[in-house]
């Protein structure tokens, strides 16, 4: 692991959080973003994302391109990304992978998902509050 989670949730501080992207991680070509027509944004500068733009109220789907075999994995977004890893660790998820900007869990199930900073419009309206 990399990184660090000493100093997040101090008692009775609640945290905030809201699932917002459904990633798709495979092996992609650069022709991959042809199959969502314009709403596929280009793949950012390190070639590794591609964003397929919809409405802020549906889901956002990420294509992500990667060297182990395919999956699918969500994002939930959070104000605060270490008090929301400690509040899933007692619920069974355990931390894979702290990033500069992101965290990797992996729930009970072995299924994967990242904790990640606010990332769209209206996360106050749409946020769940933990407390």
């Amino acid at each position: 692991m990399s990184g660090s989670l000493s100093g997040c949730c101090s008692a009775g501080h609640g945290t905030r959080s809201h699932p917002i992207s459904l990633v798709v991680e495979e092996k992609f070509s650069a022709n991959e973003e042809d199959i969502f027509g314009d709403r596929a944004e280009s793949p950012n500068e390190a070639g590794r994302y591609i964003d397929v733009n919809s409405d802020p109220a549906d889901p956002h789907i990420i294509l992500q391109q990667v060297e182990h075999p395919s999956r699918i994995h969500i994002d939930i977004e959070t104000d605060d990304i270490a008090a929301e890893v400690k509040r899933l660790a007692p619920l069974g998820a355990t931390v894979v992978e702290i990033m500069e900007r992101w965290t990797v869990m992996e729930a009970p199930s072995k299924h994967r998902f990242c904790i990640i900073g606010v990332r769209r419009d209206g996360f106050d309206e749409n946020a769940n509050v933990w407390e």
